[in-house]
């Protein structure tokens, strides 16, 4: 509040005043300072960092700006919906918010890596032994198991088509097929 007095005096000593107040107000809420990040999709592995906004007034340099996350399950362990949120207040009480949506997705299968063909002695064969490893982008615990153990007539000591399976918490799945030779080199023994 301004309150401005003018005075007047004559030669005599006579006076008179007037007094003017103002009362000075701010009526626009600040702003932000480039570009806002939009609402956007993301896989689990790529999650953006958070940006860092700043903002400007046309009363109030003194701006603050704060951020606040929450993030809430989405339909499996690895998907979620995260929201970012930056607001600033000036010193009248103005202010303004901006709101940041990510939807975190899990789309990319596991990747099942092993060679097509494996030979090994067929005294070391066990049905439960694996020739293949599992990777996934999100889930760390992602298991690989057999689907199924098929044998047929190839090599003399056996041998057998197998189908390994690999899926992810959020149902990506992904197979690999190979064929497993045993190998018999050693002579019987009377």
């Amino acid at each position: 509040t301004l309150v401005r007095t003018w005075t007047a005096m004559d030669a005599c000593g006579n006076s008179s005043s007037h007094s003017q107040t103002i009362q000075v107000t701010d009526e626009f809420a600040p702003e932000w300072v480039g570009a806002l990040p939009g609402d956007t999709t993301v896989s689990c592995d790529a999650i953006p960092a958070a940006a860092v906004l700043t903002a400007t007034d046309n009363c109030d340099d003194n701006l603050e700006v704060m951020y606040a996350e929450n993030a809430m399950d989405g339909d499996c362990a690895q998907e979620q919906t995260i929201v970012r949120t930056w607001s600033t207040i000036d010193c009248a009480g103005n202010q303004i918010m901006h709101m940041q949506t990510i939807s975190v997705v899990d789309t990319v299968a596991p990747v099942i890596e092993g060679p097509i063909q494996v030979e090994m002695p067929c005294d070391e064969w066990g049905v439960d032994t694996l020739f293949a490893t599992v990777s996934d982008n999100c889930d760390a615990a992602v298991e690989l198991a057999i689907l199924s153990d098929n044998e047929f007539n190839g090599s003399c000591a056996g041998s057998y088509l197998r189908t390994y399976v690999a899926t992810d918490a959020c149902g990506n799945s992904d197979t690999l097929i190979q064929t497993i030779n045993l190998v018999d080199t050693e002579a019987p023994v009377f």
